[in-house]
């Protein structure tokens, strides 16, 4: 019986081990993919929850976008009647950039107008940042695979991330697109590949439409790149000239705006794309090098800029424990730059390190802020995660994990913090109304459309024309607005200011001027209050 139990003991240890290692073979084998289901579940969270109230109102360049993307779904013009423009006017004549406007423009083609569409076109560009982030992390670290998690899920946490995500703005899918070109480039570089260098081509002109700093930024990049490949003698003629026509395809337009509004020349078509020339040609901001711009923009990187919808100042733009983590990647990279020229052996890591140093270059000829830094943050997701595979190089050895696991949960934490802070109310509170941005009044609109008697004088409103016409939809030929952004529409005269009260006039008035509201009550006004706006006119 005895012998009998040994037996049957030593045979449930052997089924009791045989099970431990199939359920740790099974665990390791289908954890990544949980992982990411996860990351993919936070994603959504973090990009889409309260979308269309958070951040409260519509930024002014948001509305002049979703005006132009609109009119171009609908009219095949932006709001000055251009056809199809390859960079779009704005206000002013600054200029606004054309992906983002015509990949929202096909979005209200395809779904018609809502508020919410504006917002998801840069969350797309937010996802491709993420995926293709993580891509190049698994390249650049083939044998780590839990580094490109770990900074998919620094890309999905980190505060800059989420709200360049949640506006609207036309210089935002910079940051995405770069993503994806340097993924292909990378690509290219290590098969070498004609295939490649043709992706890396497009991709790399598809850049060129996100942003106009973007001429200088790229350009830097490749001369960076070129030099570099030159030593380690990985360069190609052939293969670099496969990449750069499509590049030069694409660029050319651009290339013909900037020689037109640098020369003075008129404006011109190109089949039905207007090569437009613009009123306030903004290449006098360029000026020339200045360490003290270089200072402010690696500042501004690890801390805030004065926009209350580009950075929190508490959490900082990649949360305050991440300054030091960057600081030791970027300098380990230098480093390993040093090492690879001395070997004459390329290093796919080294092209993120040009990358940033093509960057900061181009900041230290201007005045920068977040908006025009955005392109970098992935940069700075690299440089955290060389720094963590620095200091924790051996991932079975139980104190790496343990360490990682600590850093994993202090990011956790603050992520935490800064989401009750944003989400959950107190953000708004403290903002509200934050510089630039303003409320949608279709509401009133529709009503003073349908009670055009209690106004025949016009309407008076302190938001800007672009707003009022994306809050009432109408066509640029019915409202014809000018760059100094008035207009007349059907006779009446819309003001974007408020002048002194008199009979005869629409009145739309945020809550954030009550001193203005308590007169127009005092003066036997009818109200409707909207949210966060009232309309007042004098009954006849």
């Amino acid at each position: 019986n005895i012998g009998i139990s040994v037996i049957i003991f030593s045979k449930i240890t052997i089924l009791g081990d045989f099970m431990k290692k199939k359920f740790l073979e099974q665990s390791s084998k289908y954890m990544p993919y949980v992982l990411l289901a996860g990351l993919a579940l936070l994603f959504v969270i973090t990009r889409f929850w309260r979308i269309t109230t958070l951040p409260s109102g519509v930024h002014i360049d948001e509305a002049g976008m979703a005006y132009d993307a609109w009119c171009l779904s609908q009219y095949g013009v932006d709001r000055y009647f251009k056809s199809y423009p390859l960079l779009l006017t704005n206000f002013g004549g600054g200029g606004q950039s054309a992906l983002c406007i015509y990949t929202t423009a096909l979005l209200f083609r395809l779904f018609g107008f809502h508020s919410f569409l504006f917002r998801v076109t840069n969350i797309f560009y937010s996802l491709l940042t993420v995926v293709f982030g993580m891509l190049i992390l698994r390249k650049l670290y083939p044998d780590r695979p839990y580094l490109a998690i770990a900074g998919g899920y620094l890309m999905t946490i980190l505060p800059f991330f989420i709200l360049s995500a949640r506006l609207g703005m036309d210089c935002h899918p910079i940051l995405g697109t770069s993503t994806v070109f340097i993924y292909c480039f990378l690509c290219a570089l290590q098969s070498e590949k004609y295939r490649y260098y043709v992706l890396a081509g497009i991709t790399g002109g598809i850049v060129l439409y996100t942003y106009s700093l973007s001429y200088l930024i790229l350009p830097s990049f490749l001369v960076l790149s070129f030099f570099y490949s030159l030593v380690v003698k990985k360069f190609s003629f052939k293969k670099w000239t496969v990449m750069g026509i499509p590049m030069g395809l694409l660029a050319s337009p651009l290339i013909a705006i900037q020689l037109i509004n640098l020369w003075d020349l008129p404006e011109m078509q190109l089949g039905p794309f207007t090569l437009t020339k613009l009123p306030g040609y903004r290449v006098g901001e360029l000026g020339s090098f200045q360490f003290s711009n270089l200072k402010s923009a690696i500042a501004t990187l690890f801390t805030s800029d004065i926009w209350a919808y580009n950075s929190i100042p508490k959490f900082s733009n990649l949360y305050w424990i991440s300054m030091p983590l960057v600081i030791i990647g970027f300098f380990h990279c230098i480093y390993l730059l040093v090492v690879s020229v001395r070997k004459r052996e390329m290093d796919l890591k080294l092209f993120l390190l040009l990358w940033a140093l093509s960057i900061l270059y181009v900041m230290s000829h201007i005045y920068t802020c977040l908006t025009q830094l955005n392109v970098s943050f992935f940069v700075m997701v690299v440089f955290i995660v060389d720094a963590v595979s620095l200091i924790f190089p051996l991932p079975k050895k139980w104190l790496d994990f343990a360490g990682k696991g600590a850093l994993l949960l202090v990011y956790t934490v603050f992520f935490l913090c800064f989401s009750n802070y944003y989400y959950m109310g107190r953000y708004t509170q403290e903002t509200y109304p934050i510089r630039l941005f303003f409320n949608l009044q279709t509401e009133a609109i529709a009503f003073i459309d349908e009670h055009p008697e209690y106004g025949e004088k016009g309407v008076q409103t302190a938001i800007p024309s672009v707003v009022y016409a994306l809050s009432c939809l109408k066509s640029p030929y019915e409202l014809g607005i000018t760059l100094d952004n008035t207009f007349i529409e059907n006779g009446y005269i819309h003001c974007s200011y408020l002048g002194p009260i008199e009979d005869g006039y629409y009145y739309i008035v945020d809550d954030t001027f009550p001193d203005y509201i308590t007169e127009l009550r005092e003066k036997g006004f009818t109200e409707i209050a909207y949210g966060h706006y009232y309309l007042f006119y004098k009954e006849q």
